[in-house]
């Protein structure tokens, strides 16, 4: 059996600092240029890619997430439901001082046994 990437993309745009909203899902069909610093053993790694920064999730089943921005931070939340039923939810915060947010991208790597 061969393990298969499925990369999907959660997009930010013109973030407000209002109650907990629902990511959108969109799917890509490769990372950017950083695949080769994926960290395949951690829930949720953060990635330095030139001036932009990118937060990857990695979920072996289906992934819920929200976020909230709360004093210049941003709060991530994902819910994670495993092949196996159990469930997880993993919370990040992403901090940049008085920076706005106006496009964060949240790429969720999933691994599925084929």
């Amino acid at each position: 059996m061969k393990k298969q990437l499925l990369v999907l993309s959660f997009v930010l745009c013109c973030l407000s600092a209002c109650a907990s909203q629902p990511l959108q899902l969109n799917a890509i069909d490769a990372l950017p240029n950083f695949a080769d610093k994926l960290v395949t053993n951690e829930p949720v790694q953060l990635i330095t890619h030139g001036d932009e920064t990118y937060v990857v999730v990695h979920a072996t089943a289906e992934v819920e997430a929200t976020f909230d921005i709360v004093d210049n931070t941003l709060q991530l939340h994902f819910h994670m439901r495993r092949d196996d039923g159990k469930e997880r939810t993993y919370f990040y915060e992403l901090v940049r001082g008085d920076a706005q947010y106006e496009r964060v991208e949240v790429y969720v790597a999933q691994q599925r046994m084929l």
